[in-house]
């Protein structure tokens, strides 16, 4: 089933389960509200004429044959006085209501119009009822809501009996119930039309998701999904998948290229080994010295292919986590003098400036760090001229250890320091280390490792610093 179909369903059970509910608490707060309303009509009715009930029994005014009438029979003939006339004419406001008025022995005295034969009250005394509200049903008037009022008076307790229809109540409900149930399936279509329509909106930027990972999938790698709108958490997950894309097409690139410049570095170093081999086979005459230029030649080369080699193998293990670090106590500025002293040979009579404190002291690799700062330093010798130097220096600032290594060489463009780092990178006057464009990242690598950072500031003419941030107490990444 399409999401965008299941939506539409989930958004039609929810209206639906939304729509019952709502339709419940009508049903009960509109029948509620019509009862209370119908049983305030009564009371207030009721209460009236209990009040002039009163103030009539209080002046004597009481119907003649009260005492020896017949409690059957409605007390409202010739002889009735004319108070109890003029209660019934002024408290019916509403002539959907009806009235009975017992007195204290039961018997019927007064009654409204709009009864006619019928009775509201009928067997025993209504005492036992008195103050409370109930339904009645009656043969003529259908079921009626009923409540029994009893007015105490110098003669007695009398009692008031108002009702009215519950009928109105109950067709008023049946109307809702239409309307609702009307209304109903012209709502549900409408939602559905509305919900299918907000699905497959929401669901757009998916279709533009699932056409790039497609163009993907058949290895292009330059679409990008670039979806516009407000930043929701579908724009979230665009722009992370663009931005993995990016990643993933970097990574291509970079994978690419390695190949291409590993294969070229290697190509180089056999292309000499093999013209050397092959000119010797061909020479059957060489002599001692010959073979000897030819064994060195071969022998330089190999072992230029296997530094090349293990760099590469270096930061293939990195890069897989795979190369622990012997952390111990270090003297770090022991590890320079060390470094110092094995890139000598490389100055070439280039002076060397070395600016160490004393007792510098980190928890590292120190084999790493020998090399991190071996290899700065013959990057630095290799691209320092003639009558130039080198600078070391080793300081301590706020719980870091800071070492530079600084040459007086031609400098790095600025284009070109946003990739002094990368593997391989080759510009026209990029630094590359040992050569092979490995010597930099590895740096860079041992760095990290020991939780520190490597960074490079240089202009064109005025030479380049590398400057290793340490905490100083390096920890293994």
């Amino acid at each position: 089933m399409p999401v965008r179909v299941h939506l539409t369903l989930l958004y039609l059970a929810l209206f639906t389960a939304a729509f019952l509910m709502l339709a419940v608490l009508l049903h009960v707060l509109f029948t509620r509200s019509l009862s209370v309303q119908l049983d305030e009509s009564i009371l207030t009715e009721a209460r009236g004429i209990g009040s002039l009930l009163q103030g009539d029994v209080a002046a004597g005014k009481l119907p003649s044959g009260v005492a020896t009438g017949d409690p059957t029979t409605p007390q409202n003939s010739e002889n009735e006085p004319e108070s109890f006339e003029h209660i019934e004419a002024m408290h019916l406001v509403d002539p959907n209501l009806h009235f009975e008025m017992l007195d204290p022995q039961g018997r019927l005295v007064a009654n409204s119009n709009n009864l006619a034969n019928s009775r509201l009250w009928s067997g025993a005394p209504p005492s036992a009822h008195a103050g409370s509200f109930g339904v009645y049903a009656s043969s003529q008037l259908g079921p009626l809501r009923r409540y029994v009022l009893p007015v105490a008076t110098p003669a007695g307790v009398w009692t008031v009996i108002g009702a009215g229809p519950l009928r109105p109540i109950q067709t008023t409900v049946d109307t809702l119930h239409r309307l609702l149930w009307t209304s109903l399936p012209l709502l549900l279509t409408v939602v559905g039309v509305l919900g299918y329509s907000l699905a497959a909106h929401a669901l757009r930027p998916v279709a533009a998701i699932t056409a790039t990972a497609q163009s993907i999938r058949e290895g292009d790698l330059s679409g990008r999904i670039a979806l516009t709108g407000p930043r929701d958490e579908l724009k979230h997950l665009a722009d992370t998948f663009d931005a993995m894309i990016g990643s993933l097409d970097q990574l291509v690139r970079t994978q690419r290229q390695f190949l291409a410049d590993a294969s070229h570095d290697l190509r180089t170093p056999l292309t000499v080994i093999c013209a050397a081999l092959e000119s010797t086979q061909r020479n059957r005459n060489a002599d001692v010295r010959q073979l000897r230029e030819v064994s060195a030649i071969v022998y330089q080369e190999a072992r230029g292919m296997q530094r090349l080699v293990e760099d590469l193998l270096t930061l293939a293990r990195a890069d897989a986590g795979q190369i622990p670090l012997q952390l111990a106590p270090v003297q770090l500025d022991d590890v320079v003098k060390e470094a110092c002293e094995a890139a000598a040979w490389l100055l070439q009579g280039r002076p060397l400036h070395v600016n160490l404190p004393h007792e510098v002291s980190v928890t590292a690799d120190a084999g790493r760090l020998h090399q991190l700062v071996l290899n700065l330093l013959v990057n630095a010798a290799q691209h320092t001229p003639v009558g130039g130097a080198v600078s070391v220096e080793l300081r301590e600032q706020a719980g870091r250890v800071l070492l530079s290594v600084r040459d007086d060489g031609p400098g790095i463009s600025p284009e070109h320091l946003p990739h002094l780092f990368d593997r391989f990178y080759r510009g026209d006057d990029a630094r590359t280390g040992t050569g092979s464009g490995l010597g930099l990242p590895i740096c860079r690598w041992i760095a990290q490792a020991h939780g520190g950072t490597l960074e490079v500031q240089s202009e064109p003419g005025r030479g380049t610093t590398f400057t290793c941030d340490l905490p100083a107490t390096a920890v293994s990444n």
